[in-house]
């Protein structure tokens, strides 16, 4: 039972300090920010390709999302329309 209890302790700390560090790099994000050497300068072309790549791969999973809601909204036209056609043929009794 104290083996147990001893590797729950360990288990919570190791989760409290992933946490924290997580906590401290969402409170002070420049400490994960780039550095200007690795980022580049601002007008850079580098820079400026790096940042069109980023709208572009965005751009593609918007592209996606809309296909996906596009997809659903098919699919619930249809199963409307099945009911109605389904409906028409029910019996008075």
């Amino acid at each position: 039972m104290m083996g147990t209890t001893l590797s729950v302790v360990r288990c919570r700390s190791s989760v409290a300090r992933v946490a924290g560090l997580v906590l401290l790099l969402v409170l002070v994000p420049q400490m994960s920010w780039a550095c200007p050497v690795c980022y580049g300068a601002d007008g850079d072309p580098m820079v400026k390709a790096t940042n069109n790549g980023i709208w572009v791969l965005l751009g593609f999973i918007g592209f996606v999302q809309l296909g996906f809601v596009g997809l659903f909204y098919s699919f619930w036209r249809r199963q409307k329309a099945q009911k109605r056609f389904r409906d028409q043929f029910h019996v008075i009794r």
